[in-house]
């Protein structure tokens, strides 16, 4: 079953939930009812799909540690099998930017020791 489909299946089991609740003895009521319930879907409007602005590619590792965010040894890590610079995206742009290791900087490996904080625009 598909997302699409649960979707469906409990919308439907929803609208014979609250039709439950109520009996229209009148005809051109009951087919106003009826109307609005099934065919207009009053009761539960299309599902919203969004995408966070997060999740934006940003950078590549390659341009943060030519920034100054990353080494060059720490970008050279991160590739892809084929040797590519991984792309991040705006949310972990955005961690490596707030970080400031200068005091624990002793603490870290030398490989991701940072000599300079660099702010990314």
């Amino acid at each position: 079953m598909s997302i699409f489909d649960l979707h469906s299946e409990v919308l439907a089991d929803y609208r014979d939930f609250v039709q439950a609740f109520f009996t229209v003895t009148d005809q051109r009521a009951r087919e106003f009812v009826e109307t609005a319930l099934v065919q207009e879907r009053r009761l539960w409007p299309d599902f919203l799909l969004q995408v966070s602005p997060s999740y934006v590619r940003s950078a590549t590792v390659d341009e943060l540690a030519g920034r100054g965010v990353l080494l060059e040894q720490t970008a050279q890590i991160f590739r892809t099998p084929a040797g590519q610079p991984f792309h991040l995206y705006q949310h972990q742009v955005e961690a490596l930017a707030s970080l400031n290791f200068a005091h624990c900087n002793d603490l870290l490996p030398s490989f991701i020791r940072r000599k300079r904080v660099v702010s990314i625009p």
